[in-house]
């Protein structure tokens, strides 16, 4: 249990009770709609702050409203008297979020009992229920899960909103939404990596492991993401085998309204970013800042594009831009193998984990047939170059300078260092199928809303991970070399790249 949570945070007095908590000593963040007549009419916020007894004084501040998103439905306050009650506070962190985190908030439910809870303070923790931060219709993207919510407890958990979600000693998400709190999910927060515009607009601070955000970087998986949004759906499935904790994320292109698909839409993009893949940050850096002249850039990326034919070069481009914009990895190292069998996962990209650990995302970007497939060959590859002691990584010059005195840096540098434990790293691989485009093509040719077309979809995708479970999980847990791994599919609807280089081609010429 976090002790700081109790520092931080107060009861909201408005039209409705809520709650907010604070930043630093001067400013506090809160959900929106639980100030909404303040924001119309302008007047002070009444805070209160409680001791961790009851004994011990309760400190009334006003606020006003400094700052306020009704797209996010949050609020930045800024206090009339300061609250120092922490010499150092809790970072916000853009971090993400992962399904086996836990989490931990501190509220005040209107229906709170104090003296049968025992505190003023309402203390919950779980586990991640779901995360739709793939999903753009609803604002909150991450659903906590009621499990550890008093068996006994039926009541509302109205002015649970504005409360902080910590995960692993930082504040990861606010609360937006509460309900009943016998439902699976009852609890519905934004994530701060979902509102870090909205928060740099007001120069609100947080943790971001790549650095500021409007750098190359995170310019890049911000644009990234978005297309990623735009053109592709997620399906979960979860493994029902209980000696193992599976969890398959599938990917796949939408369509559009009218049901066509947005093949053409993907091409106009994937050729639009062909330089941002042949050439380093640092490259484009110098670009931009027109250290160098354009002539390089263009022979780098002149010469990814020969060899898009017969190399498979296209899997590889569209696979960076997935990792980038759906797991949020940039491509950051690049890997040159002593051995010349070690002709594979050569550009990692890099993350890190809640624990802290250096993650690298390997893939081929050599398309598979069928997810069984694609898991054996992939993991008998890995098995082939985990032997990566002599081998040569370099450290794009621009992400390095970029990711400042951040924990990521020092994960980095640790990991350059001819010693490195690679019992400290975790491997995130990912597989890349087709799909049957002549299926598909009977699909749309019925002209079926893209409801329709997507639900089947979805269902096909399911099918196919419940057929192909036991001998993934017999896979994983006896033939791959390193236990830490996870597996990321990502499906495209056509069975060999070569057919989806015509379409590109026409783009890029």
């Amino acid at each position: 249990m976090s002790e700081i949570l109790y520092h931080i945070t107060a009861k909201l007095f408005c039209k409705q009770q809520a709650t907010a908590f604070l930043i630093n000593e001067n400013t506090a963040i809160t959900a929106r709609h639980a100030v909404t007549d303040k924001i119309e009419n302008q007047t002070p916020i009444r805070l209160e702050f409680y001791g961790l007894s009851e004994g011990q004084e309760t400190k009334e501040v006003f606020a006003s409203i400094i700052g306020e998103s009704k797209r996010y439905d949050v609020a930045i306050l800024r206090l009339e008297k300061s609250v120092k009650s922490l010499e150092s506070w809790p970072n916000l962190s853009s971090q993400k979020v992962n399904l086996e985190d836990n989490w931990e908030c501190v509220g005040f439910p209107v229906e709170w009992d104090s003296g049968e809870g025992g505190s003023r303070f309402c203390y919950i923790k779980g586990g991640i229920y779901q995360d739709s931060s793939f999903e753009q219709l609803v604002k909150y993207d991450l659903h906590l899960d009621g499990t550890y919510i008093n068996d006994g407890w039926d009541e509302s958990l109205k002015g649970l909103s504005g409360s902080p979600v910590m995960v692993n000693g930082e504040i990861k998400a606010i609360v937006v939404v509460e309900e009943d709190s016998f439902i699976k999910s009852p609890i519905k927060s934004i994530s701060i990596n979902r509102i870090v515009n909205f928060l740099e607009q007001y120069e609100i601070k947080f943790n971001s492991s790549f650095g500021p955000k409007n750098n190359l970087i995170n310019s890049r998986l911000d644009s990234q993401r978005n297309k990623c949004e735009e053109l592709f759906k997620k399906v979960d499935y979860y493994g029902s085998k209980p000696d193992v904790d599976l969890l398959i994320s599938a990917y796949y292109l939408k369509y559009s309204k009218d049901g066509t698909s947005q093949m053409k839409q993907f091409s106009e993009y994937l050729a639009d970013s062909i330089s941002d893949y042949a050439c380093t940050l640092a490259d484009l850096e110098k670009l931009e800042k027109r250290i160098i002249k354009p002539l390089p850039i263009i022979k780098r990326t002149n010469h990814v594009i020969g060899q898009i034919q017969g190399q498979e070069k296209l899997g590889a481009i569209i696979l960076w831009m997935l990792v980038e914009g759906i797991l949020g990895a940039p491509k950051g190292l690049k890997r040159i193998s002593i051995d010349d069998e070690h002709d594979v996962f050569n550009e990692l990209h890099i993350g890190m984990n809640t624990d802290y650990k250096l993650v690298l995302y390997l893939g081929e970007g050599k398309l598979k047939s069928d997810l069984k497939t694609a898991v054996h060959e992939s993991i008998q590859s890995l098995g082939k170059i985990m032997n990566m002691d002599n081998d040569i990584f370099y450290l794009d010059d621009y992400f390095y300078d970029q990711i400042d005195s951040s924990e990521i840096k020092k994960l980095l540098s640790d990991f350059n260092k001819f010693d490195r434990r690679w019992d400290d790293i975790v491997l995130e691989l990912t597989v890349f199928t087709g799909y049957d485009s002549d299926l598909l093509k009977k699909i749309e040719q019925r002209g079926l809303p893209k409801e329709h077309t997507e639900a089947f979809l979805e269902q096909k995708y399911i099918e196919e991970c419940i057929k192909n479970e036991q001998i993934i999980c017999e896979m994983l847990t006896e033939n791959s070399p390193i236990k830490n791994i996870k597996i990321n599919w990502f499906t495209i609807p056509f069975n060999t790249i070569e057919a989806f280089e015509n379409l590109f081609f026409t783009e890029i010429t």
